[in-house]
């Protein structure tokens, strides 16, 4: 027979047992009980103390796209501090003439690195020891009327998010076989603070739009992935497209299609391999 102790001991192991097939459940069910942030949160969390640590109000404090790079399993120390700058302008983007990101003289952080530009673009970004990559680009504002007939209105061109979403597809290509070409990627394209911005053609070669399509929402986003080793085996412009359907009906233009969006890469980026 069990001792009072013995028997306690016996009720601890089985709770415990119990209690951690339960969290295994759980997390494979996507429901995180363990108490620790999850890998998410943890993003977020140094993307917070970079942003509330930098003089970002001149760029986020506007409407304004985000793109996060993020690694699939947060480790705070996965590249080398050393190596960050050198990654990000090795991988930059310079095809339309204006490279993403724009890289001069980053500055250091405690664990990024980080560049602002507020005289040609409002835009920033910053690399992280974790992998993650992040950026932020204000809306330009339309003063001369050169996006399309809509005097005193902000505008969209339709032009922004498909070139944006395509460089940014081909620097996350080119920043994972840099950092980390053994993990798996997603790519967060977000477009905030934009309600009641008018899309417009925003190119003289290209049709005015037949119609008034505004956007509505003022937070819209996309999570999208690309696999480990993804150079070679994913192409930037074909990722682009979905998002850029999905953002442009957004505004509620249902006539986007596929050959618009693949005729504005072209247009943007002719047949440079990206």
């Amino acid at each position: 027979m069990l001792t009072q102790n013995e028997l306690r001991h016996v009720l601890e192991l089985a709770t415990q047992k119990q209690l951690a097939a339960f969290v295994r459940l759980a997390n494979t069910a996507g429901i995180p009980v363990t108490g620790e942030p999850t890998d998410t949160e943890k993003y977020d969390a140094e993307t917070a103390q970079f942003t509330t640590s930098t003089p970002a109000f001149e760029v986020i404090g506007a409407p304004h796209f985000k793109f996060a790079i993020r690694p699939n399993g947060y480790d705070e120390e996965r590249v080398e501090y050393a190596g960050l700058s050198d990654a990000v302008r090795q991988a930059a983007i310079g095809v339309r003439g204006w490279p993403y990101p724009f890289v001069q003289a980053p500055d250091l952080g405690a664990s990024w690195v980080s560049e602002a530009s507020t005289v040609v673009h409002k835009e920033m970004w910053v690399a992280f020891e974790s992998g993650q990559f992040g950026s932020w680009h204000n809306i330009p504002r339309d003063s001369d009327g050169e996006y399309g007939a809509y005097p005193g209105r902000q505008v969209v061109p339709i032009w922004l998010p498909v070139t944006h979403f395509t460089e940014v597809m081909a620097f996350a290509i080119r920043y994972q076989a840099l950092t980390a070409p053994a993990v798996p990627m997603n790519i967060d394209l977000e477009l905030v603070g934009a309600t009641g911005w008018t899309l417009a053609a925003g190119d003289g070669r290209r049709a005015l739009l037949h119609g008034d399509y505004t956007l509505k929402t003022s937070h819209w986003k996309r999570t999208l992935a690309i696999p480990a080793h993804a150079k070679g085996l994913v192409d930037a412009r074909d990722l682009a497209v979905a998002p850029s359907l999905h953002l442009l009906q957004r505004f509620g233009w249902v006539g986007a299609n596929e050959q618009i969006i693949r005729s504005i890469q072209a247009d943007g980026f002719g047949e440079q391999q990206l």
